[in-house]
C-alpha cells in the first residue's frame, strides 16, 4: 500500500467508514512549508518558540472535498500536497523529525504513478453517505 510505503500514517489518523483507524497522528507538526515561517501557528496558542510553524494534523477523512490544502490554502490540489512532500519539504527549525533524515529535510521522491495511486486511495476515504444526508445539511436547520 502506497499509503505505508511513504509512512503518511505517521502524522494522518485515517478512520474508515466502518470506524477502523489507519496510522496514528493528530498533533502539530511543522510540515517543511517555510525556511521561517511567518504564520506562526501553535506557538500564537502556546508561546513556546518549539511549536513556530506548527499546525494541526487533518484526518484524511473527506480529504478530497476539504481544498485547499494546507493550513493558508497554498494547494488547490491534492497532486500539489504530493509534490511539496516529493521534493518540497523546506529545512526549518522546528522542521518535524519524521520529515528529516539526518538533519536536513527528507524528500520522499513520490513517483508520478504513486501519486496517483495515493490520490485515489485519498478519494475513496470520501463518505458520500455523510455529505448527502440532509441531517447533516445545516447547523441552523432544526429537523
Amino acid at each position: 500500500m502506497f499509503f505505508g510505503k511513504y509512512n503518511c500514517n505517521t502524522c494522518h489518523q485515517v478512520t474508515i467508514p466502518n470506524g477502523y483507524q489507519l496510522g496514528g497522528g493528530g498533533g502539530f507538526v511543522d510540515t517543511g512549508l517555510d525556511q521561517s515561517p511567518v504564520d506562526k501557528g501553535r506557538f500564537d496558542v502556546t508561546g513556546k518558540l518549539s511549536d513556530v510553524g506548527k499546525f494541526k494534523i487533518p484526518t484524511l477523512r473527506n480529504v478530497a472535498l476539504t481544498g485547499p490544502y494546507m493550513h493558508d490554502g497554498r494547494f488547490t490540489t491534492l497532486e500539489e500536497v504530493l509534490n511539496h512532500y516529493s521534493t518540497g519539504i523546506l529545512s526549518s527549525k522546528n522542521l518535524d523529525p519524521r520529515l528529516q533524515e539526518n538533519g536536513v529535510p527528507k524528500q520522499l521522491l513520490i513517483t508520478d504513478e504513486d501519486k496517483q495511486a495515493l490520490i485515489a486511495f485519498m478519494n475513496t476515504l470520501t463518505d458520500y453517505r455523510m455529505i448527502t444526508d440532509p441531517k447533516l445539511s445545516s447547523p441552523f436547520k432544526i429537523n
